[in-house]
């Protein structure tokens, strides 16, 4: 092999290949690291009549981790519809550092039973009944309907 001029190059091109890809990698890994794009800044947007700031705050805490590259959008927008009242919750990120969520809340239509509402669109919800204002109609029916 080491008199092999043919033998010899590929091996140096394979060895430059792989100092290049490590290189490349640290780089990536350097630049991901940077603490301008700590995510700075959570925007919440959306018609919100029964959703105030502390409560997304109080359901998002500890689920935004990492940073701009890193945060998982999926378990950020998983804890923005495990809300009462948020029926979906879009999750996007905005350069360099912040987050951009949209909610949007249920239109409640009547009451289901004592603890449950019904929506505009017929999906059951669990919130407040008291939240959902008075004058809503009593819904009931058999289980599961």
């Amino acid at each position: 092999m080491w008199n092999d001029t043919r033998q010899l190059n590929l091996l140096a091109n394979a060895l430059y290949s792989l100092l290049a890809l490590a290189l490349f990698a640290a780089a990536g890994y350097w630049l991901v690291e940077q603490p301008k794009f700590t995510l700075r800044v959570i925007k919440v947007s959306g018609e919100l009549e029964h959703i105030n700031m502390p409560t997304v705050r109080a359901a998002l805490m500890g689920q935004v981790r990492g940073n701009f590259f890193t945060v998982n959008l999926e378990t950020v927008r998983a804890a923005a519809e495990s809300m009462p009242w948020v029926r979906q919750a879009s999750v996007q990120r905005v350069w360099p550092n912040q987050l951009a969520i949209t909610l949007q809340e249920y239109q409640a239509l009547g009451l289901w039973g004592s603890d449950q509402l019904v929506s505009e669109a017929g999906e059951l919800f669990t919130a407040n009944p008291a939240e959902a204002g008075e004058g809503l109609p009593l819904l009931n029916g058999p289980a599961g309907s």
